[in-house]
Order: C-alpha cells, then sequence, then structure tokens
C-alpha cells in the first residue's frame, strides 16, 4: 500500500498528539493522586537526573560528560547540595578556575554546564 506524504504527515501528526495527550494524562494523574510513587536512590541523585535531561533534549556524548564533568566537580568545590546552592558559590568556583588558569574554552564550557544545569533545570535565576 503507497501512502501520500501530505497523508504520512497527517497520519504522524494525529499520532503524536494521542502519545503526547497519553503523557500529559499520565503526568496530571501522578499529581492528582495521592499515591506516592517510589523512586530509587539513584533516581534521586541530581546528576543522574541531569544525565537524563542532557540526554532527552538531544546533546551529543561529548557534551554530556563535559556538562557532568563541570558540575560535580563545582559540588564538589562547593560542598553543598545544588539546590543550597547560591550565586557567591559559582562566582567563587569560576574565580577558582580562572585562578588556575585554564583556557578561555574551559571556562566558558564550565559556565555553560553550571548555567544549563541550575537555569534550565533546576529553573533557578543565576548569571
Amino acid at each position: 500500500m503507497v501512502i501520500s506524504h501530505n497523508k504520512f504527515q497527517t497520519h504522524l501528526s494525529k499520532i503524536c498528539l494521542k502519545i503526547d495527550l497519553l503523557y500529559n494524562n499520565l503526568c496530571n494523574h501522578k499529581y492528582l493522586t495521592n499515591t506516592h510513587f517510589r523512586t530509587t536512590r539513584i533516581e534521586r541523585n541530581p546528576m543522574y537526573n541531569f544525565e537524563h535531561e542532557l540526554k532527552i533534549r538531544g546533546f551529543s556524548c561529548k557534551t554530556v560528560k563535559a556538562y557532568l564533568h563541570y558540575n560535580r566537580k563545582f559540588l564538589n568545590f562547593a560542598r553543598k547540595s545544588p539546590k543550597k546552592i547560591t550565586n557567591e558559590d559559582i562566582k567563587r568556583y569560576l574565580e577558582y578556575l580562572a585562578n588556575k588558569k585554564v583556557s578561555n574554552a574551559t571556562l566558558s564550557l564550565a559556565i555553560n554546564a553550571l548555567k544549563f544545569y541550575y537555569t534550565q533545570v533546576l529553573k533557578r535565576k543565576f548569571f
């Protein structure tokens, strides 16, 4: 059976819409009921969730690895959980990297990694 391109696009759009509706219903159901979903320890790990977010958004393997590296290094430097990080912590870390005489490209990569995690994933206002 041969299907024209337009019919295929229409059919594909309908399927995507149905999937989107199902997904939204599942998400809304989770929040509307009193059911508590169990999570594993690894799912509560902020870097685990960050890694999945990067992969879902289509970042390359090298970018995922680099962003995870700089965020882990930063959290080790700050010795705080991501929720307790302040602008001052980020500035101190970037100053620390600059004092280590890292290249501009490395510093830029660290800034982008931190900015993406705190602004896009955690929805916090930084920088």
